[in-house]
């Protein structure tokens, strides 16, 4: 029920929140039963293996929120492809390799872009 009113994304699935003097950490695993190759654009569904994804979001309450995503390896099984092994995307979450996710990343240039320098920095600081 907790989770219903946090900012979790709806293609992954919260596992646990663990909440520390840093903030909320929000532990999460994507949905989606199998990927697709970001080169060929192939389905896989053999998993290569799991790495922890950390990513800064939008603060809730003033806390600073960060999602842990669970994110899964897969084969590329795809012959003709240069792409062996790549890892799940996380599409409308966040881009390939980003420490963000795109609600803070729009955030973030909203501000800048309104603001400037050092006027944004401070109200995204107050902002949390």
């Amino acid at each position: 029920m907790v989770a219903a009113c946090l900012p979790i994304p709806p293609s992954l699935h919260a596992e646990a929140l663990l909440l520390g003097e840093d903030g909320l950490t929000i532990l999460a695993s994507s949905d989606a039963t199998a990927g697709r190759c970001p080169v060929c654009g192939e389905p896989a569904d053999r998993v290569h293996s799991r790495y922890a994804r950390t990513l800064a979001d939008l603060p809730w309450a003033r806390l600073a929120v960060r999602l842990r995503v669970r994110v899964r390896k897969f084969f590329c099984d795809n012959d003709a492809c240069a792409r062996r092994v790549f890892a799940e995307r996380l599409d409308g979450i966040a881009q390939a390799c980003a420490r963000r996710t795109d609600c803070q990343r729009d955030a973030l240039t909203a501000i800048a872009f309104a603001l400037g320098d050092e006027a944004g920095a401070r109200l995204a600081d107050r902002l949390g």
